[in-house]
């Protein structure tokens, strides 16, 4: 936070432009939230560049690509904006906080209504929960078009909000509107997970391009940013906003040495046993066809699972039937449903979990995953982004991984440190090509 309040106070602009890397688990979402109320304390003394046409800039517009990391952002947000709201599962907890809230934060999202609709819901403020049978533009719009009695705003939305590819002309129009209210009143800009919105050249980079040059303050969030997303928010290429990037190594280090010594609890765990594993199975029936490809599925997962069992005893000490937490990433739905039925045959006593696309409840299956105690999650792409659960014991990436920005999002899943039991953690890579192990470098920022 000091940083980005010294590069506004040196260069004497009212400009702040930059990224910051940081590894998952490693307090993105605090670092993000007090970043939003030094934006708020910047303006209020007069060092941030004021809006067109001398128009206050009240809003703080947060970027974030899924619900659920937008919910562990706004828990931080209304606990830094003043209001202390707490979320635990479906509980909500306010809690009474001195002085005058630095902001507002407002959630907006959209889910099934009564009739099937999708309609927009917003959360204001944490006591404040507005129900209705409006879409997330109309929402939006009212929020932003709503009288003002000097109270900064954070707006929590996904970047696709904010799109023009609707048919509705009279909601495109709405949406139009909204992007001129934007550009005129932002203070600042937060984009997280910058890297998933890629170029500056597609519709949608070029909207956040344009709201990035408009705000005064426009950071990126990201384990791994690409020279796009320097682009993306108006920063050089390698201006980060700590200096450096932050890598998982260094947490890494800084836990080993913490670690035994009385200290608080480390962000990220002191080390990670990785084994990489290369499949090469020949199938002596002639088989053809669907029959061919479930036969070989099938022969591949069972090899995969024995692998896994062998590890997974030899690392900890323990078999799967004790209370072991372990995420499967399966390469596509068919194979994820060949994991999860072999898996329920064969260990009756293991939770078993799947979550897919085609899953009407695929996200509260991976809820009850992350609250239970012990059990095997079997996913393809959900939870590629948003899934914090710091208690898992291992992660088999059961898929090939053609992106060294995937890998280290995936690998991400097993470094932070634990809530409970020992922070031992072990990666099984299960489909590396021998290509990809004597020529890949995987960078270390997740």
């Amino acid at each position: 936070m000091s940083a980005g309040n010294s590069r506004i106070l040196e260069e004497g602009n009212g400009k702040c432009k930059s990224i910051v890397q940081m590894p998952t688990g490693a307090g993105k979402s605090i670092l993000l939230s007090l970043l939003a109320v030094a934006s708020v304390k910047l303006r209020d003394e007069g060092w941030l560049k004021e809006g067109e046409e001398g128009g206050e800039r009240d809003l703080i517009l947060v970027l974030s690509p899924l619900d659920r990391i937008k919910l562990q952002l706004y828990e931080k947000l209304t606990i830094g904006g003043g209001y202390g709201l707490i979320i635990k599962g479906r509980r909500r907890r306010i809690l009474s906080l001195p002085g005058k809230p630095a902001f507002i934060t407002c959630f907006v999202t959209r889910e099934k209504g009564r009739d099937g609709r999708e309609v927009g819901r917003m959360i204001r403020d944490a006591r404040v929960h507005e129900f209705c049978e409006d879409t997330v533009t109309e929402v939006l719009y009212r929020e932003l078009t709503r009288v003002r009695i000097n109270e900064p705003r954070v707006l929590l939305l996904c970047p696709y909000t904010l799109g023009t590819e609707l048919r509705n002309r009279r909601l495109t129009s709405l949406r139009e509107r909204i992007r001129t209210i934007l550009k005129k009143r932002l203070l600042a800009l937060m984009v997280d997970e910058i890297h998933h919105l890629y170029s500056p050249r597609n519709k949608l980079g070029k909207l956040v391009q344009e709201l990035a040059e408009a705000a005064p303050i426009a950071i990126g969030f990201s384990a791994t940013p690409l020279r796009e997303s320097f682009q993306l928010i108006g920063a050089s290429l390698g201006d980060f906003l700590l200096g450096y990037p932050l890598y998982s190594e260094d947490l890494m280090k800084e836990a080993a040495k913490r670690v035994g010594k009385g200290e608080e609890d480390p962000v990220l765990i002191p080390g990670l046993k990785v084994v990489f594993y290369r499949t090469t199975h020949v199938l002596e029936e002639k088989l053809r066809g669907r029959e061919l490809w479930q036969r070989w599925c099938s022969k591949r997962v069972e090899k995969y699972l024995e692998v896994l069992l062998k590890e997974f005893r030899k690392f900890f000490g323990v078999s799967l039937r004790s209370k072991a937490k372990i995420l499967v990433l399966a390469p596509n739905i068919r194979e994820a449903e060949v994991w999860y039925k072999l898996l329920k045959d064969r260990f009756k006593e293991v939770k078993v979990f799947v979550a897919h696309s085609e899953l009407k409840s695929a996200q509260k299956t991976i809820e009850e995953f992350i609250e239970s105690d012990s059990g095997v999650l079997v996913a393809v792409d959900m939870v590629k982004l948003g899934f914090d659960d710091p208690n898992l014991d291992a992660l088999v990436i059961a898929r090939p991984m053609r992106s060294p920005v995937a890998y280290v999002q995936a690998r991400g899943r097993v470094l932070r440190w634990p809530t409970q039991d020992c922070p031992k953690r072990c990666l099984l890579y299960t489909s590396p090509s021998p290509r990809d192990l004597s020529t890949s470098r995987m960078p270390s920022s997740a």
